[in-house]
């Protein structure tokens, strides 16, 4: 059997452009996973240090990351913030994520070496914060266990 391509635009037709634009912004994603990894590991420790202190917070923890949620401009677009909560917004670390997969995903251009520098800047911040956290109160841990 032979196939005799009439076209070139017939070897790569538009459903393979478009695999190839989901799996090029999947590899952009996955380059930021270990500073989005970072971020969400670091809340572990901190959890884990204070709920050492305060049993109730393991309970309290659900309802924290549900209202961390709802202050994640995930859900609505960040347009609609007026500019006091929008300059809040920016100490927000999954702020920085959402809007880098918005911008990736959505709007189909690459985020900026700005955001990508203040995403990682974000995640090792965290790191060391939690990190210092968990040994500055690991040697109480025995005296409230």
């Amino acid at each position: 059997m032979i196939v005799v391509l009439r076209n070139p635009s017939d070897l790569f037709p538009d459903i393979l452009w478009g695999f190839a634009y989901i799996f090029g912004v999947l590899g952009v994603m996955l380059s930021l996973s270990p500073s989005l990894a970072m971020t969400i590991i670091v809340i572990a420790p901190i959890v884990t240090a204070l709920t050492v202190y305060f049993r109730d917070i393991a309970h309290f923890y659900g309802v924290f990351i549900l209202a961390w949620t709802y202050f994640t401009p995930i859900f609505y677009p960040v347009d609609i913030l007026p500019d006091f909560a929008l300059r809040l917004m920016q100490f927000n670390p999954m702020f920085h994520y959402v809007n880098f997969m918005r911008e990736l995903v959505i709007y189909g251009t690459f985020p900026g070496i700005t955001e990508n520098l203040i995403c990682v800047a974000m995640s090792v911040l965290m790191l060391f914060a939690g990190f210092w956290v968990f040994y500055k109160k690991q040697d109480h841990f025995v005296l409230y266990i």
